[in-house]
């Protein structure tokens, strides 16, 4: 018998309408684990959790894997993703897998010593998305617009890796690829750089 984290523990006689979401879907898993399945498919089951609950419930599922079960966890929340997950498949509009590969890695906007992302659009929110295909961008500190396709095949990058390389953007347009280019436009002098490590911080 595997005992997890459950309010059920801590509030044995309480109704389903005095527990907070995460909760509750801690104790609709405990349900579940109950027949010791050795696959479980979590459907979004993280929808509509706050920061701290989504953390808490990808941590769980990982602990459940860990234990020996095959858990597949369906999500358009990404922010637990990278830590929490040993294999990691995309899927664009239709189902096309675009991805297939271990955690993502971790990126981290650090003081560049030189041209980096200008502080005040990272203050304003990027977003950080995978190669849809026709990206350009204008390279730092004043070079012309390429093809991001062009820049990779140019400089080196293994096809397999291609597609794997985070994309930051704002509104739409490319600010930078991994830690590789800037787009001009963007880039201040002694800005962000961006860091990014393709290895999974998993614990």
């Amino acid at each position: 018998m595997q005992v997890i984290d459950s309010p059920v523990s801590r509030f044995p006689s309480a109704l389903p309408t005095v527990l907070s979401g995460g909760q509750v879907k801690r104790a609709s898993l405990g349900n579940e684990l109950i027949s010791d399945p050795s696959l479980l498919f979590l459907d979004e089951v993280t929808s509509g959790l706050d920061e701290h609950s989504d953390r808490e419930m990808m941590t769980l599922f990982r602990q459940v894997a860990e234990s020996g079960k095959t858990v597949v966890c369906i999500t358009h929340s990404l922010a637990n993703v990278e830590r929490n997950c040993h294999l990691v498949v995309v899927l664009t509009p239709g189902g096309k897998p675009v991805l297939l590969g271990p955690g993502l890695g971790s990126i981290r906007l650090l003081p560049a010593e030189g041209p980096g992302i200008d502080p005040a659009a990272a203050r304003d929110g990027l977003e950080v998305l995978f190669r849809a295909g026709g990206e350009s961008l204008r390279v730092a500190p004043d070079g012309p617009t390429r093809k991001v396709k062009k820049l990779l095949q140019e400089g080196g990058i293994v096809p397999w890796m291609r597609d794997r390389l985070p994309i930051v953007c704002k509104d739409g347009k490319v600010v930078a690829v991994a830690d590789l280019w800037i787009d001009a436009d963007l880039a201040v002098e002694n800005g962000l750089a961006v860091v990014w490590n393709d290895k999974p911080e998993l614990d």
